[in-house]
């Protein structure tokens, strides 16, 4: 599914290394006041290669806004925009076009359709999330203009390391009972959702704003990461030696 929403409908284009990746939105009322820079600022926080964590591919990930704006200021109707695609590596794939990549979706995809991308993830990359975070960005600001609603996300788990207990809020609420929320938050987490801002979210490689929880997250996925390498080496390398096997004897 590549479109979603009713009132705002966002439908995102694009594959992993074609020419480039974005979204047209449908629904963004008329005479917002709206800049490129409005939906950058979003885009430069999931911009790759910010860390060790994320991909290496070197994207600058400026956005272009391609219609449904003029002299600053939204006409109400569709915005499209779009994001180049300018470190393309078609050539790194060569042999995924013949071999899925394991811990990808290439095999599904050859299998739903019949037909897949041949390189990198196509639809299934991340690069498909630009789109999300442009239409996003636009949406946050009309509601923080229009109702005054300021949103701040962080991560509070990876794996199975999580912000601890005196920080962590409720894994189970019954459904409408408000007064059961709130006295099932702990006066940590509240203090933390207080005075949590993006700035302290983003200072942390992780996006989790709690430390001493951002450090230990940090060791889980870079032992991940590295376990998972060797997992794919292993596993790339037995099939594709037995590949090589069996055309060789036939």
């Amino acid at each position: 599914m590549s479109t979603f929403g009713t009132l705002f409908r966002v439908t995102t284009y694009g594959e992993s290394h074609c020419a480039s990746v974005g979204a047209i939105i449908d629904g963004c009322p008329p005479g917002l006041p709206l800049v490129a820079q409005d939906v950058q600022t979003q885009l430069s926080r999931r911009r790759p290669g910010q860390s060790n964590l994320t991909t290496p591919r070197d994207e600058k990930d400026l956005v272009h806004l391609q219609s449904g704006i003029e002299h600053g200021v939204t006409l109400g109707t569709p915005i499209g925009l779009l994001v180049r695609n300018e470190d393309q590596r078609p050539k790194d794939y060569s042999e995924t076009d013949l071999y899925p990549r394991p811990s990808h979706a290439d095999w599904t995809y050859l299998e739903k359709y019949g037909v897949k991308a041949s390189s990198g993830g196509g639809r299934s990359s991340a690069r498909e999330t630009i789109g999300r975070v442009a239409a996003g960005a636009i949406a946050e600001k009309y509601l923080k203009l229009a109702y005054g609603i300021e949103i701040v996300a962080f991560v509070s788990s990876v794996g199975k390391v999580s912000l601890p207990s005196a920080v962590s809020p409720p894994s189970q609420v019954p459904e409408g009972e408000d007064d059961v929320v709130e006295d099932a938050l702990s006066p940590e987490f509240v203090e933390l959702l207080r005075t949590v801002t993006r700035e302290k979210v983003d200072a942390q490689p992780t996006r989790c704003p709690h430390a001493e929880t951002s450090e230990r997250m940090v060791k889980t996925a870079s032992s991940s990461l590295l376990n998972a390498d060797a997992r794919i080496a292993l596993s790339s390398g037995a099939s594709w030696s037995s590949l090589a096997v069996g055309s060789s004897s036939s």
